[in-house]
């Protein structure tokens, strides 16, 4: 029987699973997103729209956070 904290886990692990699927699919049909998440923003800057601005700042934050989390 699943104690309530491995049911929690589970939980959180399928919310952030179905969030990353999401932010894959985003990525792939917006290339220019990915130009600016490998630091060319620059070039990247020229398309980008103020939501997708605010969006990159919030990826790159969750990965600082995943970097934090895996390391430990």
């Amino acid at each position: 029987m699943e104690t309530e904290k491995t049911s929690l886990r589970k939980r959180k692990a399928a919310r952030l699973e179905a969030l990353l699927k999401d932010i894959i699919e985003y990525l792939e049909t917006n290339p220019h997103m990915v130009l600016a998440l490998h630091g060319e923003l620059e070039e990247a800057h020229r398309v980008l729209i103020p939501e997708e601005k605010e969006m990159i700042v919030m990826l790159l934050m969750f990965r600082k956070h995943l970097n934090r989390a895996n390391k430990k």
